[in-house]
């Protein structure tokens, strides 16, 4: 779930940053989650049934964005590295 989860932001920043109409941002938004749900061979049914277990389990899932706010923060550090250099 972390994986998946961790993707999904980063998708919603990529799409964000574009800056596209509402409708047209849904739409690229969704695309990029059906292919995430694939890459981690996760149906949309699946998705949604953990998550909402995480909802009702919330300590749970603080762990969980514990450990996607240290990969987004890693991967941030990482960009700007990759930007500075020659």
């Amino acid at each position: 779930m972390t994986n998946i989860l961790f993707d999904i932001h980063v998708a919603e920043a990529r799409v964000e940053r574009m800056g596209l109409a509402l409708d047209t941002a849904s739409f690229h938004y969704k695309a990029l989650q059906q292919n995430i749900l694939k890459k981690h061979n996760v149906t949309p049914a699946q998705f949604y049934k953990s998550y909402s277990y995480y909802l009702r389990n919330v300590s749970e899932l603080d762990k969980i964005y514990e450990k996607i706010v240290d990969s987004l923060s890693l991967k941030e550090v990482e960009a700007g590295s990759a930007q500075n250099k020659p």
